[in-house]
């Protein structure tokens, strides 16, 4: 791969050092590092990184803001010392049902319920997985329309096709919903909206995704994401009961699909300081396939 693990952390770790807070994707990022190293320098910028990101004013951040640090804190909990990280997971669930009826957005609305979902993870999932999952099918079942993707506004279900942000959002959350419940349809729908955007929003030339239909740019986030999407349907292809049972796109080559999006230019050239925690986090998605 083009950048590897143990660049992409020293990068976060001097982002750190030089002052810039931890962004969520880098808590999580820094974790699954240690995890896997034990480096004893990843652990002293993690600690901190970790409490000042818990005493974080989240009721001054967008919902969609918090979403991704509700995903740190379900990572680290299970590791922490205290109740600390469990007891904010319990608050920013609550916090961001909240937010489910005043969302318009596509992209904001399936990030929230699925981080949601994954705290499931650390609280009763009896008490999430039924009103997260119910919540994702009224999103979805608004703004879907066979052969054209999702549309982008939750107030306008029958307006134009949505971008990128839109369609990795809604797929990643759809097999978050599969994952907690195991109903095949919720990740061939997700195959369903990553195919239609590989149809309507590749850039060939550039190996990567448009924002939207006809636009040049090309964001680094959004193709991470994309990317992540690609690794976790090609990790659903290689088992042999879940293609058995679903329908599955003929030829699929999600593994190498991925690659592409992580050797392409424009995400390579952004994969740099804090900025490489969210390359990092799909490298290794990448690479556990």
């Amino acid at each position: 791969m083009a950048i590897d693990l143990e660049s992409l952390t020293d990068g976060v770790l001097h982002a750190i050092r030089k002052g810039e807070a931890a962004s969520a994707p880098a808590l999580s990022f820094l974790l699954q590092r240690y995890l896997a190293t034990e480096r004893a320098d990843v652990r002293d910028a993690l600690e901190p990184a970790l409490a000042a990101a818990l005493d974080q004013p989240f009721d001054a951040m967008s919902a969609a803001d918090r979403a991704p640090y509700l995903t740190a804190f379900v990572d680290a909990a299970p590791l922490a010392d205290d109740d600390r990280p469990r007891a904010v997971v319990s608050s920013l669930v609550s916090s961001l049902r909240a937010a489910w009826t005043t969302t318009t957005r596509v992209d904001e609305s399936a990030a929230i319920v699925e981080a949601c979902l994954t705290a499931a993870a650390v609280l009763d999932p009896r008490t999430i997985v039924p009103d997260a999952v119910d919540e994702l099918e009224r999103v979805i079942g608004l703004v879907y329309q066979p052969g054209r993707g999702l549309a982008s506004d939750l107030r306008t279900p029958a307006g134009p096709p949505g971008g990128l942000n839109d369609h990795v959002q809604a797929a990643s959350a759809l097999l978050t919903a599969y994952s907690a419940t195991a109903r095949i349809p919720y990740a061939m729908l997700a195959e369903e909206l990553m195919q239609f955007i590989r149809r309507s929003l590749w850039d060939d030339e550039e190996g990567v995704f448009a924002a939207i239909a006809g636009s040049h740019a090309h964001p680094f986030l959004g193709n991470c994401a994309a990317a992540r999407v690609w690794c976790r349907l090609a990790a659903l292809h290689a088992q042999d009961d879940y293609r058995a049972a679903a329908v599955t796109a003929p030829d699929a080559a999600y593994r190498a699909e991925a690659a592409r999006v992580l050797v392409a230019r424009p995400v390579v050239l952004a994969a740099s300081g804090m900025a490489g925690a969210v390359y990092g986090l799909a490298l290794l998605e990448w690479l556990a396939l």
